[in-house]
C-alpha cells in the first residue's frame, strides 16, 4: 500500500487505485458484496464514509443514500495507572 500512516489501514491507500479507477471495478465488487449480504438474508447494507466527497459520490452512484453524520473518539487502550 502506498500513502500508509502508521499501523492504521484505514490511512492507506491501495496502490492499483490509480490503475483502475473510472471503469466500473468498484461499482461490480460492490454490487457483488450487496448480492452476497442478500443472498445471505442480509436486509441492509450501511457504510461508514470520510468526508471524503468523491467517496460520497461513489456511493451514491452505487445506489446508495447518505443517513447522518457520525462522530468517534478513541480511547487509549494501555495499562491503568
Amino acid at each position: 500500500m502506498r500513502g500508509s500512516t502508521g499501523d492504521n489501514p484505514r490511512s492507506a491507500t491501495p496502490a492499483w487505485t490509480g490503475t483502475i479507477q473510472r471503469r466500473g471495478v468498484g461499482r461490480q465488487l460492490m454490487e457483488s458484496a450487496v448480492r452476497l449480504g442478500e443472498s445471505a438474508g442480509c436486509y441492509e447494507v450501511q457504510l461508514p464514509a470520510a468526508d471524503d466527497e468523491y467517496v460520497h459520490t461513489f456511493y451514491e452512484a452505487c445506489g446508495f443514500k447518505p443517513l447522518a453524520k457520525g462522530f468517534r473518539r478513541y480511547i487509549a487502550q494501555g495499562p491503568r495507572r
